[in-house]
C-alpha cells in the first residue's frame, strides 16, 4: 500500500517492487492517489516534512520525506486489505 504523493515511492520504493517480483507468487500492491507516505496513521495530526538522507550510491544526495494522515485513503486500504485476506487467505 503506498500512497501516490509519497517521495519514497519513487526514490526508492520502485526499484525494490520490480526485485520482489516473481512467477510463483504474483505481487499484488495498490496506490492511492493523493496520499503521503503514513496515510494511515491517525495520530498524524499534520502535514509534517523531513529530510531524510539518502543511501550511499544513490543517484540523490537527499530527499523531502512527508507524513500525512489522509482518513479516505486510510478507509479504502482497510477494505482491500480485508478483501485480500477474504480472497488469498482462506
Amino acid at each position: 500500500m503506498f500512497g501516490s504523493e509519497d517521495p519514497g515511492l519513487g526514490n526508492c520504493f520502485a526499484e525494490k517492487i520490480k526485485k520482489m517480483e516473481n512467477t510463483k507468487h504474483p505481487l499484488v500492491y495498490k496506490l492511492y492517489k493523493g496520499a503521503q507516505h503514513a496515510f494511515d496513521i491517525k495520530e498524524i495530526k499534520k502535514k509534517t516534512c523531513r529530510t531524510i538522507k539518502a543511501a550511499s550510491g544513490a543517484p540523490y544526495s537527499f530527499y523531502d520525506f512527508f507524513l500525512d494522515y489522509n482518513k479516505e485513503a486510510h478507509q479504502k486500504g482497510i477494505a482491500d486489505l480485508k478483501a485480500f485476506l477474504h480472497k488469498h487467505a482462506r
